[in-house]
């Protein structure tokens, strides 16, 4: 069982409220052979220096399940979390969001990995009639071609719904990227 404690200290130029957060999570973490388990809850405080603002208090938690196959070429990982966010590029601002992720990786051969993530988040933007749906699945391949040298490719579609109709987007991606770590 551990005690995690955050601090921010937010500094913003312009329009933006400067804020200072504090967040307190009790986390339980558990092991067994092929799954990892952790639960986390707490209490995080934000208090802006607009006096005009009111301070802004949320629960934020999180569940995480990892899995693995015996021979550990197969992994899953399974989330659910909720948390405060700040859009800065939104008139809406600040929003409490529930993500459910899930993320699945599996080894062809020992150079060659592909995976599957998806995510579904609601956000919900306080003082505001706003409210998001947004889903996301992305697929994606690594060929490791050297110790430090990689080969990646992914293909993903993401599609937010929106009570505000100029907020809605959808989006496809394909990404290449030659990958070298030092």
């Amino acid at each position: 069982l551990d005690l995690e404690y955050h601090y921010w200290d937010m500094d913003y130029d312009g329009p933006v409220s400067d804020y200072t957060s504090n967040q307190l999570s009790l986390v339980a973490r558990k092991e067994f052979r092929i799954v990892d388990l952790e639960a986390a809850v707490g209490y995080q405080k934000r208090e802006f220096d607009e006096p005009t603002l009111e301070d802004i208090e949320v629960v934020p938690y999180r569940f995480t399940l990892n899995g693995r196959t015996s021979s550990g070429k197969s992994r899953v990982s399974l989330s659910a979390a909720q948390n405060f966010n700040f859009l800065e590029t939104s008139a809406q601002g600040y929003y409490e969001a529930m993500r459910f992720s899930l993320r699945l990786d599996h080894d062809l051969t020992g150079k060659i990995t592909m995976g599957l993530n998806g995510y579904y988040q609601n956000s919900d933007y306080v003082d505001s009639i706003r409210e998001d749906d947004t889903y996301n699945i992305l697929a994606d391949i690594n060929y490791q071609i050297r110790d430090r040298l990689a080969l990646y490719f992914s293909a993903g579609y993401e599609n937010r719904d929106s009570t505000i109709p100029s907020e809605e987007y959808k989006n496809t991606e394909i990404i290449g990227q030659l990958r070298y770590s030092h």
